[in-house]
């Protein structure tokens, strides 16, 4: 039987658990670099990267009381495939930022100016990143290497 991990959190620390069952059997805690728009937070499981896995995370640099102020992005890192699983590269600028205006068709969102990931498959020479928008809505985006922005 393979070891079963689970990424706790990525900032300001990347905390990876080894699991058996319900127990958490070892703690994995590296740095993560900075992330110039906001911390790193949630994302997609790792995929196959160069030798190593790359996540795409989501973050936010606005945070305020009035949810129409919030803005999210969505960046990418890349970290070490075994144990202790360290962050070696963060986006240095978002690779897809919530959209500024509240309606789409008509409709307006629950949560303006929001995008994260939710999950991940290798495509095309890139990636297909499965996304959730303003809190009302499910996507897909295309992400070629070139956009990594590492």
């Amino acid at each position: 039987m393979k070891n079963l991990y689970c990424i706790y959190r990525i900032a300001p620390e990347q905390i990876v658990l080894l699991l058996n069952g319900e127990r958490v059997v070892t703690e994995y805690r590296t740095k993560t670099p900075p992330c110039s728009f906001g911390a790193p937070r949630g994302g997609t499981q790792p995929v196959p990267y160069q030798g190593m896995w790359l996540r795409f995370f989501h973050s936010q640099s606005i945070n305020q009381p009035d949810r129409s102020k919030w803005l999210y992005h969505i960046g990418a890192l890349i970290m070490e495939s075994s144990p202790p699983f360290q962050v070696m590269a963060v986006s240095k600028w978002p690779i897809l930022s919530g959209r500024e205006h509240p309606y789409i068709n008509g409709h307006r969102f629950f949560k303006p100016r929001i995008v994260f990931p939710a999950g991940v498959l290798e495509n095309a020479g890139g990636w297909d990143v499965a996304l959730g928008i303003n809190d009302s809505l499910c996507a897909t985006v295309h992400v070629k290497p070139e956009q990594l922005n590492l």
